[in-house]
């Protein structure tokens, strides 16, 4: 399921489908999140839905704030799991929390490697790397994903670089050194 190649905040990610490692209730405050409604808006959202009217516990703004803690922790967990799998020296560089993304290096392949959460994939592994031909079109469809995802428009200029130069730039506004 975690391709090894290729393929802004949590809160900028469309989620299109619910994570393993998250419940159904953690899913659909992240969702709404994402669709920016506010604390209280979901709460009063999630209290009229018909799936936890049945709840004997009411949602409030301030349970909607732990779960959101408790969702970016659980994905920060998840990239690190992934981290560990891959062997990923983790410990280079300070990655703002709750971007959903961890850069790790590949000491075997030495390169950098980029963990970032899709909603419509789930969690890609990128490897740093100039396109061959053969990877071009599969590494394009992944940058077009993850900047339809964050909302991320690249000027003209910009899109003429190289793959990999987008990349970088795409890393860069994710993690907020980017505008």
């Amino acid at each position: 399921m975690l391709p090894l190649h290729g393929s802004a905040s949590i809160e900028l990610i469309q989620l299109h489908q619910k994570p393993d490692f998250l419940t159904d209730y953690e899913f659909d405050v992240l969702r709404l999140t994402n669709e920016g409604m506010s604390p209280q808006k979901i709460a009063n959202q999630l209290n009229s839905d018909r799936k936890y009217m049945n709840q004997k516990k009411q949602k409030t703004p301030e349970s909607v704030r732990k779960t959101r803690v408790v969702v970016r922790k659980k994905i920060e967990r998840e990239l690190r799991k992934i981290a560990n799998t891959l062997r990923l020296d983790t410990n280079l560089r300070n990655i703002p929390r709750g971007t959903g993304l961890l850069i790790g290096y590949d000491w075997v392949h030495d390169t950098y490697v980029y963990l970032i959460l899709t909603g419509e994939k789930g969690i890609l592994a990128w490897y740093e790397h100039e396109c061959s031909d053969k990877c071009r079109t599969e590494c394009h469809a992944t940058l077009d994903l993850i900047r339809q995802e964050r909302k991320i428009n690249l000027t003209p200029e910009q899109e003429k670089e190289s793959l990999l130069e987008q990349f970088r730039l795409i890393i860069s506004w994710i993690i907020g050194e980017g505008s």
